[in-house]
This record gives C-alpha cells, structure tokens and sequence, in this order.
C-alpha cells in the first residue's frame, strides 16, 4: 500500500486553518498519467514542471478535479486543524503538532493494511516533521497502539517528479480552500472519494 501526503496551509498568523491529506490510489499509474497531461494543457503550450493547487484558478482546478474523479480509484482522507483553538506554545513546536496531526490522519489506514505500507511526502515536509522523527513516531504507534506488524516506510519525494504528490496536493488544497474561504464547489467533487475527515481539536473546531 502507498499513501501520498501532502499538506495546505501553515502554522503562523496567516489563515485559520492547517490541512493535512492523504491520497490513497487503488491505480497510482492512472492518476500520475493524468497528472502529467494536465501540466501539458495547463501550460498554454510549455509543460508546467508541476500542478500546484495555490495556482490553479477555479477552471483548471475544476477540470482536474473531474479528470480524477472519472474513475473510482481511489480514496482519501484529511486532517484540519483549527489554529485558534491550538495553544500558542504547540504552534511554536511544529514538528510536534505536525507528527501527531499525520499520526490522526494515517491511523485508519495503517491499523487496517494487511500489507507493507510506504508514506510518500513531500521534500517541502520534511523540515516541519524533522526528518525521520515522522516515521520513528509512526512506527512506535502503529506497533505498540495499533497492532500493526508489516513493514511501514516514511519517504520523501520531489512532487514535481512524483506526480501523485502533486494529485495530493491538489486535494488538500481544495479542503482547505472549502474550510477556508467557503469554496464548496470543487469540495463537492471530491467528497465522495472521502474515507476519513478529522477535524481538531475534535470539540471546539470552528467555534
């Protein structure tokens, strides 16, 4: 099983929310082939290297988003923090939050394989998780609380060689555009491929 996760948003004063996703494709093959014909007719005739979801104006993201949802592939899952109900002191300790934030999001996913799993993030990731602090703490909770015993491997990956980071990308972007700024339509395209969506803290988000 490989999972591609990638987040939205960040720990400071701009905006509200923090977005982690993650992309679980049944036929990664098939998204990363899409992926890589959207660069070629988003470029307006020079490949783009890379989709980025925060450049994408609503008919491109639009367009995408129907392009992945045509089959039935694949899943997802996010995570979204509300900063205004995080203490100030865990905000500052990023690394910390982020961990625990991705353990929420990929529990579902590693307590239930009956495989080896493989954590795909982005390089941009690796600084706010501290390297392989990320993984050390996976494995810890995934063998002493979860009851997982495959092999289970955090890496990361430049998205724009990694086109399915970039289909995750797109993905948290558009939860975070919904939480953030109401925009429901692409969220509603999504929204049934969604398997898991965590909101936290878990009583007072949104309030």
């Amino acid at each position: 099983m490989v999972i591609y996760v990638d987040e939205s948003g960040n720990f400071g004063k701009a905006g509200r929310y923090f977005v982690v996703a993650a992309l679980l494709p049944d036929r990664p093959k098939r998204i990363r082939n899409m992926v890589g014909r959207c660069c070629v007719r988003f470029g307006g005739g020079k490949p783009l290297p890379e989709i980025k979801g925060t450049r994408l104006g609503f008919p491109q993201r639009q367009e995408f988003l129907l392009k992945m949802v045509s089959r039935s592939d694949f899943q997802f899952s996010y995570i979204v923090a509300d900063k205004c109900h995080i203490q100030p002191d865990l905000l500052d300790r990023q690394n910390i939050l982020f961990n625990y934030l991705t353990s929420i999001l990929l529990r579902p996913f590693i307590r239930n394989a009956r495989e080896d799993v493989q954590v795909v993030m982005d390089n941009r990731s690796r600084k706010v998780s501290h390297g392989n602090m990320l993984e050390q703490y996976l494995r810890m909770e995934a063998a002493v609380k979860w009851g997982f015993c495959h092999c289970l491997d955090v890496s990361y990956g430049d998205s724009r060689s990694v086109r399915n980071i970039q289909a995750a990308d797109v993905i948290s972007n558009t939860v975070f555009q919904f939480h953030e700024r109401s925009n429901r339509h692409c969220y509603r395209l999504i929204r049934p491929f969604l398997r898991h969506g965590h909101l936290f803290p878990f009583g007072r988000f949104g309030s």
